[in-house]
């Protein structure tokens, strides 16, 4: 039997059943701190919930992608955590995640915010969301230039690129747009 076979044997004989419930708290514990705005009930990351995160770890074991040497780190759940830390913080700061972290939102915003008890807001169009927001933020046009861009699917460096600033300016505008965006949502009655 090679080492990778004896890998996977000992991977098999884990009390799995101990283990996943525990990486699954710390990746919900994760998640939320580098979330620590996000809309209730929607622990998600980079489009990724807490269970995709911990079974992708242990798939990533189990392959062989990230290497368990059990000599030196005998606790296979002390190994896991530091590869979910690692996953975690990596599409945390990823420039894709930031790129489209507002956009992504803006989804979930609008439903968490306005569903009170009129079920017709239900039906409420994302469309007329960002459209009461662009009216929330007109008097700001190059805010209004930089949402208009970022639903368009553009990255930061195409935004600056297009709006002729620089690239730490679009990320700074990104700053305010979600502060206006809390603001927006807090008065419920802009839309």
């Amino acid at each position: 039997m090679d080492n990778r076979d004896q890998i996977r044997a000992l991977l098999d004989q884990q009390k799995w059943e101990v283990i996943i419930p525990r990486l699954l708290r710390y990746a919900l514990y994760k998640i939320r701190y580098y979330k620590p705005h996000q809309v209730v009930g929607q622990e998600i990351l980079a489009g990724k919930t807490a269970e995709d995160y911990v079974m992708e770890a242990i798939i990533k074991v189990y392959q062989g992608e990230r290497r368990w040497d059990p000599e030196h780190i005998p606790d296979l759940q002390y190994y896991l955590v530091g590869v979910l830390r690692s996953d975690l913080g990596h599409h945390a700061v990823s420039l894709e995640n930031r790129c489209v972290f507002f956009i992504e939102n803006l989804p979930e915003y609008r439903q968490h915010a306005f569903l009170k008890d009129d079920a017709d807001q239900e039906h409420l169009a994302e469309d007329e969301f960002v459209a009461g927001f662009l009216a929330y933020i007109k008097d700001n046009p190059q805010l209004i230039e930089c949402v208009k861009h970022i639903l368009a699917g553009f990255k930061p460096r195409q935004i600056a690129k297009q709006m002729n600033l620089s690239t730490s300016d679009i990320y700074n505008m990104r700053k305010v747009l979600r502060r206006r965006l809390q603001e927006y949502i807090s008065k419920g009655d802009s839309v």
